[in-house]
């Protein structure tokens, strides 16, 4: 898949091993064409890295995803991480989450 033309934005929540995620993620996204922006610009894609070590963090990360959706609606969302697959369920209740 080309990115070309397209951009992506990142934001990662918790631990070291999730910034190395996000970082090879990244890495991917800019080999494959995507302009990188900074979270919180437009951008047509948005992966946010997620964790769960405390309730606190998962109220951040569906925070961080109303956030995109009421800044920037047409963006493509992806949460990945440990609260997307503990909290799967919760995060399908979020319309605009697409993966």
């Amino acid at each position: 898949m080309s990115g070309h033309g397209l951009s992506a934005s990142f934001y990662t929540l918790g631990c070291r091993l999730n910034q190395a995620e996000t970082a090879l993620v990244r890495d991917t996204f800019r080999n494959d064409g995507y302009e990188l922006v900074r979270f919180g610009e437009k951008s047509d894609v948005c992966i946010i890295n997620s964790c769960t070590v405390t309730d606190n963090a998962d109220v951040r990360c569906r925070k961080l995803v109303r956030q995109v959706l009421r800044n920037n609606p047409d963006t493509y969302i992806a949460v990945i991480g440990c609260y997307a697959q503990t909290g799967a369920e919760e995060l399908s209740k979020i319309d605009g989450i697409d993966l």
